[in-house]
């Protein structure tokens, strides 16, 4: 069997209200070379049979399931899968455009330079309602370089990344829980070029008890680590965090970085 040109990886977890919506947006993709797999988190509110149908369906998703281990568990397993020279990233309630592949496929084509490539999206409710466009993140690579220190320069589920890269890069890390996105991009930001698209190629969903919402202090503070592990890297030091599978408190965290500046930066995030 030929290898596909992409791996979509999608991690999901009691997504069912929003689930076919995403599935059907993923199998309508005008560039259709593509493995689906799907990780099923320990679903428990119809999502499992849900996304089982579709695989019955369709031979080119595959479906694991594992007990609740969390994203970050799913979405390691999921790299860990993929066989394309591509993966493409997506989430169970988001909705992608029906050209967001091909798009995508022919910038990296035409980039060697670039790891990983994100998009612009629109935000819409649990209604499906467009509530507004997000922010637009950096497209420039120089610039995205220089956004770091403040922001994720890419949206986790409109990235597509070159495998090769993402497997020197590692896994998302358990002790950046609710930030390991960021973490993830800084990281790959010193092995490869980041970019976007300044096109809306994803419809991104945002309601209430969200992750992001319910976690905002312990993501603001791991932001904080992330970024001052990363300049650590870039020095050509130790990471202190590497190893590490939960975040530790403030002041353990200065003696371990050497730096009595850390609860001020995380006060002013």
């Amino acid at each position: 069997m030929q290898t596909p040109k992409i791996s979509v990886v999608m991690s999901v977890y009691n997504c069912a209200p929003y689930l076919a919506k995403a599935i059907e947006s993923i199998l309508g993709q005008t560039c259709g070379d593509f493995e689906f797999i799907i990780i099923d988190d320990g679903s428990t509110d119809g999502s499992s049979p849900m996304v089982d149908g579709y695989a019955a369906r369709d031979a080119r998703i595959r479906v694991v399931h594992q007990e609740n281990r969390g994203t970050i568990a799913a979405a390691n397993l999921g790299l860990e899968l993929a066989q394309a020279e591509l993966i493409a990233r997506m989430d169970g309630d988001d909705v992608a455009d029906p050209a967001r592949f091909e798009r995508q496929v022919a910038f990296l084509d035409a980039h060697e330079d670039v790891g990983a490539l994100g998009t612009w999206i629109w935000i819409i409710d649990a209604q499906d309602s467009a509530r507004l466009p997000s922010a637009n993140p950096a497209t420039d690579p120089s610039i995205i370089a220089e956004s770091l220190r403040h922001s994720s320069p890419i949206m986790n589920p409109t990235a597509m990344m070159r495998k090769s890269v993402a497997e020197r890069v590692g896994r998302y890390r358990p002790a950046y829980r609710h930030c390991e996105d960021y973490d993830y991009w800084l990281r790959f930001s010193e092995l490869a070029k980041l970019a976007n698209l300044p096109e809306r190629l994803l419809r991104y969903r945002h309601y209430g008890g969200q992750v992001s919402q319910k976690h905002a202090t312990a993501q603001l503070v791991g932001t904080v680590i992330a970024y001052a592990a990363h300049q650590e890297r870039v020095a050509g030091r130790r990471d202190p965090t590497e190893g590490l599978t939960e975040m530790r408190c403030l002041d353990e965290l200065r003696h371990m970085f050497g730096r009595d500046d850390l609860p001020r930066l995380a006060r002013e995030f």
